[in-house]
């Protein structure tokens, strides 16, 4: 059953841990995440025997402590990265076109979320460009789906990259927009 939240965090809400709370994350990282793989190889070692043929005997709990290393790892990456929109504007034959980020992940237009054919996928306006999550109840759901709104009033539904084309859909990364330049604030932090 989904659940819905009680109430929305604004999309440009900015927060910044400090103090003891704000370095902990930081150690946390230093001396857990970044040197565990290295100090137990055999700790990830153990997803890749586990498909070998013939299967070894492995422990029922098995992988507990290697799940719990990822589950830190992602928690940890959520805190530190900067998840708010950014854009890369297209060169040569990608020109008059941008490719959305929102944080690390590349935002793309798939067939199955969108009534539209790609070729009919409206322009955006980084100017006034918003964006709201949306449920995700297709299969296989993807990670990431956003509704944004074209210049023309359509809805433009977004998914991460990663699931796009999943389900054999055409999909695009390089949207059409209108400017020509991108706002310092949108200027992806990628760009050379």
């Amino acid at each position: 059953m989904p659940a819905t939240p009680a109430c929305e965090v604004p999309q440009q809400a900015r927060f910044r841990l400090e103090g003891w709370i704000g370095e902990r994350p930081q150690a946390n990282l230093n001396q857990g995440l970044l040197t565990a793989p290295i100090a137990n190889p055999a700790m990830l070692q153990m997803f890749r025997d586990r498909d070998c043929q013939p299967r070894r005997a492995l422990v029922p709990w098995a992988g507990e402590f290697a799940g719990k290393y990822l589950l830190s790892a992602a928690i940890a990456a959520r805190l530190r990265l900067d998840f708010r929109l950014h854009a890369w504007l297209g060169e040569r034959e990608q020109a008059g076109k941008v490719s959305l980020y929102r944080g690390p992940i590349l935002l793309a237009y798939d067939q199955r979320f969108n009534a539209m054919d790609p070729d009919e996928v409206p322009t955006l306006s980084l100017s006034s460009l918003r964006y709201a999550e949306e449920q995700k109840t297709e299969t296989p759901p993807p990670l990431l789906l956003l509704r944004f709104t074209g210049t023309d009033g359509r809805a433009l539904r977004l998914c991460d990259f990663a699931s796009a084309g999943a389900a054999g859909t055409v999909y695009r990364s390089w949207l059409p927009m209108r400017e020509t330049a991108l706002p310092e604030e949108m200027r992806s932090p990628f760009a050379v």
